[in-house]
């Protein structure tokens, strides 16, 4: 089986993310989404909330909450949980691509770039909301 897994926070869900969420179980027979809970960024919807919503989508099969800054360790857990011989892939939006250092690159079989969406963007949102 061919697994998928996509990391975001999910903050202030819109069309795109239900987009790419959709190119990324297209690609898959079984997708679960990490949802980022991080100290350093302000969160404006409760983690547990973003969860919820993303589990509610049909082509998410599973979701799970990971805090801090560490990935690669919720990952390698989801990895270990799963039993017989499966082909893991990552989605990564397309700019990790240009850093030095692909998060769970060493741990998954395949690292698939997803482009961001182009017709909305959280930190767009917020900056309205704000009034920026």
């Amino acid at each position: 089986m061919k697994i998928g897994i996509k990391a975001g926070r999910f903050e202030i869900l819109h069309v795109d993310h239900v987009r790419m969420l959709k190119e990324c179980r297209s690609q898959c027979d079984y997708l679960i989404v990490l949802i980022h809970d991080c100290d350093t960024k302000p969160s404006y919807i409760p983690a547990e909330e973003r969860l919820e919503i993303i589990q509610s989508l049909r082509h998410v099969d599973e979701g799970h909450i990971y805090k801090g800054e560490n990935e690669e360790a919720m990952v390698r857990e989801i990895i270990e949980g799963f039993n017989g011989n499966h082909f893991f892939t990552m989605f990564h939006s397309d700019e990790i691509f240009l850093s030095d250092h692909i998060p769970c690159e060493d741990i998954v079989d395949c690292i698939v770039p997803m482009p961001r969406g182009t017709t909305t963007s959280s930190s767009a949102i917020i900056n309205k909301i704000k009034g920026i």
